[in-house]
C-alpha cells in the first residue's frame, strides 16, 4: 500500500511538471503570434499568461497539507490499535445506561380510523353470536322476558292515558272496555247456548247429586 501510495505522488509530480512547461510554451506562442500582428477579435477568449510562481506557490501549499494530513492519520491508525487494550481493563460486567426513547403516536387517518371501528364492530357482534350459541336457552328465555316486560308496560302506560281525568263511574266503564279489549281470543265470541232435553238434565242433576 505504502509503494503504491509513493508511485501514485511521484507520477502526480511528474504531471504537474508537464503541465506547467506546457502553458508556459503557450504562452510564448500567444506573445509571438502578436508580435507577428494577429489580433483577436474576441476578447472575451483572451487569457491572461501563466503565473509560475503563484502555481509553485500553492503547489508547495498543498504538499505541506497532504503530508500533515498524513502525519495525523497515522497517529490516529495508532491510537485505534491501543484503545483495545485500554479499554479492556474495565469491568466486564458495566452497562452503559440508555435512556428509554419515547415513541410518538402515529397518525391515523379518517379512512383507517373508520376501518377500526368497523372491525371492532365486527369483533363484537363474533363474540355476542358465539356467547348464545353456547347458551341458547338462557338468551332465549332473558329475551321473552324482556318482551313481555316491554309489553306490560306499554299497555299500563296507555290505560293510565285513558283514565286522566275521568271520575270513578266513567273510569270503571273505561277499565271494562281496556280488559274486554285485551282479554285472550278464545274468550270472545258470542254466548254458546246449549239446550239440553229432560233426560240428560235429569242425568246431569243423578251425576251432580253423587259427586
Amino acid at each position: 500500500m505504502f509503494t503504491y501510495k509513493v508511485s501514485t505522488i511521484s507520477a502526480l509530480h511528474e504531471h504537474v511538471i508537464n503541465m506547467r512547461q506546457l502553458l508556459e510554451k503557450k504562452d510564448v506562442e500567444i506573445k509571438q503570434y502578436k508580435v507577428e500582428g494577429a489580433q483577436l477579435r474576441r476578447s472575451t477568449v483572451a487569457t491572461k499568461p501563466f503565473d509560475t510562481k503563484g502555481f509553485d506557490a500553492q503547489n508547495e501549499q498543498l504538499l505541506a497539507d497532504a503530508a500533515a494530513y498524513q502525519q495525523m492519520s497515522q497517529l490516529l491508525n495508532e491510537q485505534r490499535t491501543v484503545s483495545p487494550d485500554v479499554h479492556g481493563t474495565g469491568t466486564p460486567d458495566a452497562k452503559v445506561k440508555v435512556e428509554p426513547v419515547e415513541e410518538k403516536p402515529k397518525y391515523i387517518s379518517p379512512r383507517n380510523r373508520k376501518r377500526q371501528r368497523l372491525e371492532i364492530g365486527e369483533n363484537h357482534l363474533t363474540r355476542k353470536i358465539q356467547q348464545r350459541q353456547r347458551a341458547p336457552e338462557v338468551q332465549y328465555i332473558d329475551s321473552q322476558s324482556q318482551e313481555l316486560g316491554l309489553d306490560d308496560d306499554v299497555t299500563d302506560s296507555t290505560v293510565d292515558k285513558k283514565l286522566e281525568g275521568l271520575d270513578g263511574a266513567a273510569q270503571q266503564a273505561e277499565l271494562d272496555a281496556c280488559f274486554v279489549e285485551n282479554k285472550p281470543p278464545s274468550l270472545e265470541g258470542p254466548p254458546l247456548n246449549l239446550k239440553f232435553s229432560d233426560d240428560e238434565d235429569e242425568s246431569n242433576r243423578d251425576e251432580s247429586n253423587k259427586q
